[in-house]
């Protein structure tokens, strides 16, 4: 996320200096939804009010993704008047194109919102959430369909609906791998966690909330945790009862308001200011950011090729940070490369 707003704001800069309103629309809306993914709703309301008062000048379909996002970080933000509002020119934008498929999204929007406000009883809308496309990129967007229906039949409960979620989400995690997209594989392997949280699955929700946290922690990443409530923080204080709780977790949970100072106190792994990276610093030659984002996904329990579509990486490429690591550590294996990152605090202990 970094990367992205460095080169953001350069299109910004670019965009005002030749007068492009259309550009600066886009590096407005890019920018807001850098701030909802960090969830600095404040930050990303002002860009993503400013990109839609700059008036309709992207595309229709980022149009739409730019007022839907402005409305759910209305309601994540509590500001209930205002995503009702946002909802409606929504809807009042999308009707004027009399395009299905844009009103698809916005009927998913409403539906998000609903969720994020813990309503009761989803039976109701999930039938009407009918995606026309389970092909196809996701690429930056906000609101998609097909990625809310699952939010929807998880939030319901049921065992068919659950089973219905994880086989359309384990086909979302191949189709977002294919095209290196973290950001929404972030968001998918979340939602994997809590279908498996759901059934009392607790070391395969795991798997799957430690995968995202990795995935999470470089651009620091926590919308796709918070959004999702109370389900994932109880999700990852049993993460912590099991002693699995890193640094990144720490943070998340501090995010949704928890007093993590005890936390900080009882894990092994770092205090509130000190980071893998920092610890790793105490070797005589440190790992590097993107080694210590391959050691995380080996105490995850990835194999080599998954961890390079986990990094977007070639798998040779993957051997070479192992090795890197394994003679940092001063180990000849992945088992030892663990317990050693364990030891050292740089892994939190299992």
């Amino acid at each position: 996320l970094s990367n992205a707003a460095t080169l953001n704001s350069q299109m910004g800069v670019a965009s005002r200096e030749n007068n492009e309103v259309s550009f600066n629309s886009w590096s407005l809306y890019n920018q807001g939804l850098i701030h909802l993914h960090r969830n600095e709703l404040q930050k990303a309301i002002i860009h993503l009010k400013q990109a839609t008062e700059n008036g309709f000048l992207m595309l229709r379909r980022a149009t739409v993704d730019c007022l839907a996002a402005l409305a759910l970080a209305y309601g994540a933000a509590k500001i209930q008047d205002e995503a009702v509002a946002t909802l409606d020119k929504l809807f009042q934008y999308v009707h004027s194109l009399h395009d299905p498929t844009l009103l698809e999204i916005a009927d998913s929007c409403r539906t998000r919102l609903a969720l994020i406000n813990e309503r009761e009883s989803l039976q109701p809308v999930i039938p009407m959430i009918k995606p026309t496309s389970t092909v196809g990129v996701m690429a930056i967007w906000c609101e998609i369909p097909r990625i809310t229906l699952c939010r929807a039949l998880i939030a319901e409960g049921s065992e068919q609906n659950l089973s219905k979620a994880e086989e359309l989400l384990e086909r979302y995690a191949e189709l977002n791998k294919s095209h290196h997209n973290s950001s929404q594989l972030i968001t998918i392997y979340c939602l994997r966690a809590l279908v498996y949280g759901k059934q009392k699955e607790y070391d395969e929700a795991f798997t799957w909330l430690r995968q995202a946290l990795a995935l999470a922690r470089p651009g620091g990443f926590l919308f796709p945790f918070l959004e999702i409530g109370k389900p994932m923080q109880e999700l990852l204080s049993r993460l912590y009862q099991a002693r699995d709780l890193d640094s990144y977790s720490v943070t998340v949970l501090a995010a949704f308001g928890i007093d993590t100072s005890e936390l900080l106190e009882k894990t092994s792994s770092t205090t509130a200011e000190t980071s893998s990276y920092a610890l790793s610093q105490s070797l005589v030659d440190p790992l590097t950011n993107r080694e210590i984002e391959v050691l995380e996904l080996l105490g995850a329990g990835l194999q080599t090729k998954e961890i390079s579509e986990q990094l977007f990486i070639s798998p040779e490429t993957v051997k070479v940070h192992l090795r890197n690591i394994y003679q940092k550590l001063d180990v000849s294996n992945r088992r030892q490369a663990v317990l050693r990152a364990m030891e050292l605090g740089i892994l939190a202990k299992r």
